[in-house]
């Protein structure tokens, strides 16, 4: 099932919208290309999800060409929500080149101006010194462009930095996962994002799919999306 597909199918585009336009409101008045990163504390707390619905929602917002950035090359998990074709990030011949052509990258298929730019193949290939001259280019290229990035205390060598991204970017998006995601990772990430320069817009509660778990006094339903 694609993104698309999912998003309806859950009734979750109304929220995505709300989400999406919580993001816009959050950033500052003058970015007129904006981009945002999406991380998590840990691991399996839904960014990926996150990312993708918030992209498909852009683009059909906007009516503008949207960039979704597949930046967890130790995980890429976007071709497949996207229903892409396959395709890798060939990083070197984008470096010799200088520039980000979208008529050469992959398009969601969701009969809107969504691209995707995936993952290197094999993540072998070392993103130092990059991160800067990628977010400089996919301003001029798109009107919106939207990172999946790794989880913050999970970096490793063959990604790119979350915290680091969120420097560059113009606000971060965090994902916590209701009744699993331990408090005092969510504390750390928040810390770690804002003392490395990075704006946090928000926090995105995607709750537990257990449909027994329930927060007291909440009347989340299981399998949605709470900004």
């Amino acid at each position: 099932m694609t993104i698309s597909a999912a998003v309806w199918a859950a009734g979750q585009m109304a929220e995505t919208r709300r989400m999406f336009h919580a993001v816009e409101a959050a950033l500052p008045a003058d970015t007129p290309a904006a981009t945002v990163s999406v991380t998590s504390a840990v691991p399996g707390e839904g960014k990926s999800l996150t990312a993708a619905a918030l992209a498909l929602v852009a683009a059909r917002q906007l009516g503008r060409p949207v960039l979704l950035v597949d930046a967890n090359w130790f995980a890429p998990a976007l071709p497949h929500l996207l229903d892409c074709p396959e395709a890798d990030f060939d990083v070197t011949t984008w470096q010799q080149k200088g520039d980000i052509d979208r008529h050469t990258l992959p398009v969601a298929a969701c009969k809107c101006q969504l691209f995707l730019l995936p993952a290197p193949r094999g993540g072998n290939v070392d993103p130092t010194g990059i991160l800067e001259q990628l977010v400089r280019e996919v301003r001029e290229a798109f009107a919106f462009t939207i990172f999946d990035a790794g989880a913050i205390t999970h970096v490793n060598r063959r990604m790119l930095d979350p915290v680091n991204l969120s420097s560059n970017v113009d606000g971060t998006v965090l994902t916590v996962m209701i009744n699993e995601t331990p408090r005092p990772a969510v504390r750390q990430a928040q810390k770690q994002i804002e003392a490395g320069g990075g704006r946090l817009l928000g926090v995105v509660v995607n709750e537990s799919r257990n449909p027994l778990a329930k927060v007291p006094g909440s009347n989340a339903k299981a399998g949605g999306t709470r900004t």
